[in-house]
């Protein structure tokens, strides 16, 4: 096992910001309750990765990554290995360079090798789980680790005398204050993953809303390429849109919001949660192991959101929904009501604490 007078703790993986956001919540919580810690974060060599973690104050450092080949021919079984091989050998320098006390991985295929090692050289590790349904990397390597800290109480792969159920952990600066405005703001926001097919239906419903457009404005996160696009149609049907690429706080955004229509990805579920947003969920089908849809699902049993599978989501469909919506504030308040009830807003002191607890004393 590494050894060290300094207390690190390594933060692995990443990939999107559903994945580093709340090892950052986690980060903040500790550097509050832990002064001797240093944080340093290894994440992948994705753009979004450096994009997010430079706005924090912590070191970093990239592995390379590849997933698990879906077509398992030669070509991309080589190329899987070599890269493979690379994160290994980044993860080893950069191992030995902390000597963390503790391995805090993020999911996503960015904290396998590093977790791998963890394994083999006895470095404590936790991992963060924010879907119904595990990710691979934990469901491979939870036997060897010391705890799971999952959203949901019972997720699917994860051994149960693992799991603690924390809820994923969520930034202390989105908690919002009291809205302002009387329009009633819908916002859109796609994910980083297939967020263009959503988007486009809903762009494309504003045509059948146009009767409504005096009381309704949208804020929408669109990627960079199609911003210019994205305001051009709401222009078109003379909607008030704020648009923007990319945003890093979202306090002021969910501030304003009445309706979320979104991917279903863990962290966002995690957070118009604990706010009490009502939500729209279309999950992105070509999720790994569907855990989009089963993260919805669970929403929907609960009565705190309404779900649109790809398969019968059209410009038509949604406009409907949006009416019905905007039209039922009755509904509106017990869809935030219910979302509220199944919150879990306290992951990121429950991670930190057990961290503090058990790989941070003296």
């Amino acid at each position: 096992m590494y050894t060290s007078l300094t207390k690190t703790i390594l933060f692995v993986g990443g990939g999107s910001g559903g994945h580093l956001f709340p090892g950052i919540a986690v980060a903040e919580k500790l550097r509050l309750h832990a002064k001797n810690c240093r944080i340093v974060f290894f994440v992948t060599t994705k753009r979004i990765d450096a994009k997010i973690i430079q706005q924090t104050p912590y070191t970093w450092y990239t592995c390379p990554t590849i997933p698990f080949p879906k077509r398992r021919n030669l070509t991309n079984c080589t190329s899987f290995a070599q890269k493979f091989a690379m994160g290994l050998w980044k993860s080893e320098h950069v191992l030995r360079m902390t000597r963390p006390s503790c391995v805090v991985s993020l999911g996503g295929f960015g904290a396998f090798a590093a977790v791998i090692l963890a394994i083999l050289h006895k470095v404590p590790h936790v991992h963060l789980e924010g879907n119904a349904i595990a990710g691979k990397v934990v469901r491979y390597l939870c036997p060897w680790s010391n705890a799971v800290f999952c959203h949901y109480e019972n997720c699917f792969g994860v051994l149960q005398d693992k799991i603690v159920w924390s809820g994923l952990p969520i930034r202390s600066n989105i908690f919002k204050e009291m809205k302002l405005s009387t329009t009633f703001t819908i916002l859109v926001m796609g994910g980083s993953q297939g967020a263009t097919f959503m988007e486009e239906n809903v762009l494309r419903s504003l045509r059948h809303l146009t009767k409504s457009r005096h009381k309704i404005s949208f804020i929408h996160i669109a990627g960079k390429k199609s911003q210019r696009s994205v305001v051009a149609q709401y222009k078109k049907f003379g909607f008030r849109a704020k648009v923007y690429s990319f945003v890093s706080h979202m306090k002021d955004i969910y501030r304003e919001t009445d309706l979320a229509i979104s991917r279903a990805g863990a962290s966002t579920i995690a957070e118009v949660t604990a706010l009490g947003i009502p939500t729209i969920l279309v999950p992105f089908a070509k999720a790994a192991d569907n855990h989009q849809y089963e993260n919805s699902l669970y929403m929907e049993k609960r009565n705190a959101t309404i779900v649109m599978e790809e398969k019968e989501l059209t410009p038509e469909s949604i406009a409907q929904k949006i009416v019905y919506l905007t039209n039922n504030r009755q509904k509106l308040s017990r869809m935030s009501f219910a979302a509220k009830k199944i919150a879990k807003p306290h992951g990121a002191t429950i991670v930190s604490d057990y961290i503090v607890k058990n790989f941070l004393g003296s």
